[in-house]
């Protein structure tokens, strides 16, 4: 195998059984120099590059072209036009259930109240809780001991009431519904508890 330099161009050749050239290294070549392998004097075919054109061509050639970058873009821009609706309904209904803990714990004291006295004072269930970051008032009505709790500092008005079915000194089920439902727990939509 030898080297061709001519005017700072180089290609590897060697000669064949039949005693025609074969190009070795032939990046640098034209596509007449390609077409005409093995059959043409490595004097007659004409470089395309230099060594150092070529390894100059190369690394600029390096990396993600504008397209790539802008398709990659754009995905991610797909993507979080997606997911940060989810994410703030989510973060929604995690404040809700602030309200939500705020009822339960004003049932706990009226079911206590009713199986000790029946249902008499009930509204010092509501006294009882203090207002949070998101829950704004607790109010038990004295007689039949419907809870109904008011949030504050949310996107949406949320409320959410409970409603006992008393009878005598026991209460039978609980009734939760909750605005809007779809910040609202699966059992507080409606459903007896």
């Amino acid at each position: 195998m030898s080297d061709f330099s001519h005017e700072g161009r180089i290609l590897s050749f060697s000669a064949g059984v039949d005693g025609a050239f074969r190009i070795q290294k032939y990046a640098f070549c034209n596509s007449t120099a390609k077409a005409h392998i093995g059959t043409q004097s490595a004097a007659t075919i004409t470089p395309l590059y230099s060594l150092k054109e070529f390894i100059m061509k190369r690394s600029v050639q390096q990396g993600f072209t504008l397209i790539e970058l802008m398709i990659v873009v754009a995905i991610i821009g797909i993507l979080a036009a997606v997911a940060l609706p989810a994410y703030q309904d989510y973060t929604n209904r995690a404040r809700a259930s602030e309200i939500v803990l705020a009822a339960s714990s004003a049932r706990t004291c009226v079911t206590e109240i009713v199986q000790s006295n029946g249902a008499t004072a009930l509204d010092s269930c509501g006294s009882s809780t203090n207002a949070t970051r998101y829950v704004a008032r607790v109010e038990v009505d004295p007689t039949s001991g419907v809870v109904t709790v008011t949030g504050q500092n949310l996107p949406e008005a949320v409320s959410v009431t409970l409603t006992p079915t008393i009878s005598g000194n026991a209460i039978s089920q609980w009734i939760c519904n909750g605005l809007p439902t779809k910040w609202m727990p699966g059992s507080c939509r409606g459903t007896k508890d």
